[in-house]
């Protein structure tokens, strides 16, 4: 049976989505043949098979399992009213995808990943057919790709005032229903509590797109316990730009930030969560953190 190579599988797939022409694959060479119904009769049936098919329909479901999948709100409502306009729905969603690059290549992976998946199941069922045993396969993770684009980094003191804005925008949506005057007074009373980015207290890491802009940041300071006199590291932000959301952005954020610590310090990471916060509990946990301590709240409310 003829090898899967990465060039045989592109041509595959450039066949499968081509919905004018209907194609074959010898099972031994791995040819392409355009099925000519006028002469089908002239190919010998055992040397070929059909390739998996590819219906529009097929399409379509893939979109919404993106869609599905996507974390960021707001692209994913974007998205879902593109599909759901009813007429010319794929041109709809390219066109949504061209005005967010990273989203686009989101796309574009996650296609090529879940029509890689096709193949290799069609490719081994054949083989099983023909008494071989399958391949194994492995298909790199959409969200890697992806990250690639980007440059994870310590801080080296650039685009500092990009830094601020993200970390203000933040701690404005952990108070969404406070006025912008006091969001901004709330903001320089916790930056004043902080050492500065840039002391040595401070270790920042960011997260960088080709074009050099801030996609997000992590910011950990160094502390010492009181009585105790240990010193640990206290991530007090970590956040991504709106944009550049359900990329996987702050877990890699978060995954060299560790190894950082873990390699040149080698002391423990707190992170203090409350309120709405603490809906990332699932998100450090994934990482080893554990719950070390809880703060249980009783609001004005008649009790006996």
């Amino acid at each position: 049976m003829f090898e899967l190579s990465e060039e045989k599988i592109d041509e595959i797939i450039f066949a499968m989505e081509d919905q004018d022409r209907d194609f074959i694959i010898n099972i031994d060479t791995g040819e392409l043949v355009q099925l000519d119904y006028t002469k089908a009769g002239a190919l010998e049936k055992d040397e070929y098979i059909e390739i998996p098919e590819w219906k529009p329909i097929d399409g379509y479901r893939l979109m919404e399992n993106f869609i599905a999948g996507l974390r960021n709100p707001i692209y994913r409502q974007e998205l879902l009213d593109a599909i759901a306009s009813g007429k010319k729905v794929f041109r709809n969603f390219k066109n949504s995808l061209k005005d967010n690059p990273v989203l686009e290549k989101k796309w574009f992976v996650f296609k090529e990943r879940e029509l890689k998946h096709i193949i290799y199941d069609w490719y081994n069922t054949n083989r099983e057919i023909k008494g071989l045993e399958k391949i194994r396969y492995t298909i790199e993770e959409t969200e890697d790709l992806v990250l690639s684009d980007f440059v994870f980094k310590r801080w080296n003191g650039d685009n500092r005032k990009e830094l601020k804005e993200l970390d203000k925008k933040a701690v404005k949506n952990w108070h969404p229903d406070l006025e912008t005057e006091a969001i901004e007074k709330l903001y320089d009373e916790r930056f004043s509590s902080l050492p500065a980015l840039d002391d040595d207290k401070s270790v920042v890491f960011t997260a960088d797109t080709p074009s050099n802009e801030t996609a997000g940041f992590l910011w950990g300071v160094h502390r010492v316990k009181p009585f105790y006199k240990k010193d640990y590291f206290e991530i007090v932000q970590i956040c991504v730009a709106e944009e550049y959301r359900s990329l996987g952005i702050a877990k890699k954020l978060l995954k060299h930030f560790v190894q950082f610590i873990r390699d040149e310090y080698s002391y423990p990471i707190n992170v203090t969560l409350s309120y709405d916060l603490l809906n990332l509990v699932p998100f450090f946990e994934s990482f080893g953190f554990k719950t070390v301590a809880r703060t249980i709240e009783l609001f004005n409310k008649k009790v006996f």
